[in-house]
């Protein structure tokens, strides 16, 4: 828990979000960004969407959790043949958490001076920056982190099941449960279809463990969904912070 109180919101971006560049594009974008991060300049939509959505925002610390996208989609294919089941489906889940981490660092790639972070003490949610680079290409009002969860959630391996179950939004919503966030947001590509919680998880638009996630949150965390497809960002809050 963070025990400064300092507000900070978790933003999980949705893989799906990603898809729009082409597998073939996604290698040798990594390993440019890897080679030179300060100066590769990618020209893709997503990050002008990204900072036009920010600029709407209240000012407050920024935590990202990037999506799997297609590829997790893929093992979720391969899972559902029936070939995988105890040790296999759990290493499958670790596939799952490595491909979120690749795609945290292609998203890195599109914002190159924005911070990476893979460890999570109470300074990072408070002031500075990251354990791994200088963010000099914050907004005027706050930071930007983009999160590497592996690690994270190996040390913790209890905080969530080890299923389909459970997605990025589960573990977005863990962790900003975890360390106290004022606020959980997830972008994603439609608009949301249910007026409650329960409603959203089982009609699949957040997955089933969701509403687990977040029980114990709802009067401390707002919990926004944003269709970021659409012009003006349509959003849907389900539950605001009640508190201070």
């Amino acid at each position: 828990m963070n025990s400064s109180q300092t507000p900070f919101r978790v933003v999980k971006l949705g893989g799906s979000l990603l898809d729009m560049v082409d597998d073939s594009d996604r290698e040798p974008m990594l390993k440019q960004h890897l080679a030179n991060p300060k100066r590769f300049n990618p020209t893709f939509p997503l990050p002008k969407k990204i900072r036009e959505w920010l600029s709407h925002q209240a000012p407050m610390k920024t935590f990202w959790i990037v999506g799997g996208g297609e590829r997790v989609q893929e093992l979720r294919q391969i899972s559902g043949t029936g070939h995988f089941a105890g040790a296999a489906q759990e290493e499958l889940h670790w596939q799952c958490i490595k491909i979120m981490n690749t795609n945290s660092m292609l998203f890195n790639a599109w914002l190159p001076k924005w911070s990476r972070v893979d460890k999570f003490c109470d300074s990072v949610f408070q002031s500075g920056e990251s354990n791994e680079s200088a963010a000099d290409d914050k907004r005027p009002n706050s930071e930007n982190l983009i999160c590497l969860i592996a690690d994270w959630l190996k040390s913790n391996p209890d905080l969530l099941p080890k299923s389909w179950d459970v997605t990025s939004d589960s573990i977005a919503a863990t962790f900003a449960a975890e360390f106290g966030a004022s606020e959980l947001v997830l972008l994603k590509s439609c608009d949301a279809d249910g007026t409650s919680i329960q409603s959203l998880s089982d009609s699949g638009y957040v997955d089933k463990h969701f509403p687990i996630a977040v029980a114990n949150c709802q009067s401390h965390m707002a919990c926004r969904f944003v269709n970021f497809q659409h012009p003006s960002f349509e959003e849907t809050c389900l539950f605001s912070r009640q508190n201070g």
